[in-house]
């Protein structure tokens, strides 16, 4: 099995603001809550699985999820800087997606071999967005995680960062379900 969580942290690596890099690498490998009010206690980035029944929900199902997202984001920005030109903020748009759902960690228990939910009342979505603002994160990697669940969500996306990290977390989840993964390996067998 791959080792997604040493993947984030290269993926880290890409971004050139060595303040900016320090903040996300500090967050993925210490994903603790700064408000000693909250008493929420995170599970392992190693462990957590993307949600508890919809998508990548097998262990390492989260850290699965975001890489893929996250290469899904520069694959994405590259592209669209080739083809037409946009100056993206790169640096950002890995910041946000490596951290978009890092406040799932908070959200979810290990029960025995299982996960089960911490039913924390505040979403992740708000929670991770919170916890950045926290820690000094610049306004457009916040943005990107308040507004990764799109129209739907609480906040829409503002940028063109905003709409890419939206679609490659969509996309990523849409495949990562099961059904869809058993269809993807039907697929595969004809």
């Amino acid at each position: 099995m791959m080792d997604y969580f040493k993947k984030l942290l290269g993926l880290a690596n890409e971004i050139r603001d060595k303040e900016l890099r320090k903040k996300v690498t500090d967050m993925i490998k210490n994903p603790k809550l700064t408000n000693k009010k909250f008493a929420y206690k995170s599970i392992s980035m190693h462990d957590a699985p993307a949600s508890l029944g919809w998508h990548h929900v097998h262990e390492g199902g989260l850290a699965k999820h975001t890489y893929v997202v996250t290469k899904l984001c520069m694959n994405i920005a590259e592209f669209m800087q080739e083809n037409y030109g946009f100056a993206l903020d790169r640096d950002a748009l890995i910041a946000g997606a490596l951290l978009h759902d890092i406040a799932k960690l908070f959200d979810m228990k290990k029960e025995g071999k299982g996960f089960d939910s911490t039913e924390l009342s505040i979403d992740h979505i708000i929670m991770g967005s919170a916890e950045l603002y926290a820690r000094g994160f610049p306004e457009s990697v916040i943005h990107l995680v308040a507004s990764h669940f799109g129209e739907q969500g609480t906040t829409s996306p503002q940028t063109a960062e905003a709409v890419i990290l939206h679609h490659a977390d969509t996309l990523d989840a849409i495949i990562g379900t099961s059904k869809s993964h058993r269809l993807i390996q039907l697929l595969g067998q004809q």
